[in-house]
């Protein structure tokens, strides 16, 4: 059997985990505007855009969208 970062956890070390792997404030702020330039984008007919200065497809959108419910989920959990 082979244990991975997530697999094996004790409960003294969840406050440390989540405050390691959460995003930063800044980083959620990104994400949730990828996500409105994809959908604007999207509205305009267009499968890619930049966010500052980066490109944004439906892939970055997917990964953006599991980040802020991952977020929301974390926030929902307490």
């Amino acid at each position: 059997m082979c244990a991975t970062r997530r697999d094996f956890i004790h409960p003294s070390q969840i406050e440390p985990c989540n405050r390691l792997y959460r995003p930063s404030a800044a980083e959620l702020d990104y994400y949730a505007r990828v996500l409105e330039a994809f959908d604007q984008a999207l509205a305009q007919g267009s499968a890619s855009t930049t966010v500052d200065g980066h490109m944004i497809d439906a892939a970055m959108a997917n990964a953006a969208r599991r980040v802020l419910e991952a977020d929301a989920a974390w926030k929902k959990a307490g």
